[in-house]
């Protein structure tokens, strides 16, 4: 009967951590985004806009609780798309912010909103602007314009 060495041991022991924690990964990620696209799908239904402003602070938040941890475990790369979404979102906000579509919305609703809003555009712009891969996406192209024109 064969047997087994202390450093094979070891390198088992190694691949079976290495494999739970890419499960643990994985299942992060798929709840984030399972998350995600529940929220989203209540915000297409919701009524009014305070009650898709309060659905829309939920995504942010979540944005900006869970998105730093996944692109530590995840490329950049990964993201990369998710992320120039996210930020040509936050710009179409503010837009309707500047239009005075938020004048008649509970004021602490949208201090909150926006708080986490420039939260997330904070954290992801750096990421667009470091991103250097060739990208024929359209939301990741308008998102590194929308960045280089408001740095000008």
């Amino acid at each position: 009967m064969p047997v087994l060495t202390r450093s094979q041991l070891k390198n088992i022991a190694n691949d079976v951590k290495v494999k739970n924690d890419m499960k643990v990964k994985n299942d992060m990620k798929d709840k984030f985004i399972s998350k995600l696209r529940k929220l989203i799908d209540i915000c297409d239904t919701a009524q009014g806009k305070e009650n898709k402003m309060c659905i829309c602070l939920l995504v942010y938040q979540n944005i900006n609780r869970d998105l730093p941890v996944l692109i530590e475990k995840y490329s950049r790369k990964f993201w990369i798309k998710f992320v120039a979404t996210v930020f040509n979102k936050t710009t179409e906000y503010l837009d309707d912010a500047k239009q005075g579509n938020w004048i008649n919305l509970d004021k602490s609703l949208v201090e909150e909103f926006n708080t986490e809003l420039h939260k997330t555009r904070n954290f992801i712009m750096p990421l667009i602007k470091k991103f250097s891969g060739v990208s024929k996406e359209y939301c990741i192209i308008k998102a590194k314009e929308d960045i280089a024109q408001m740095e000008k």
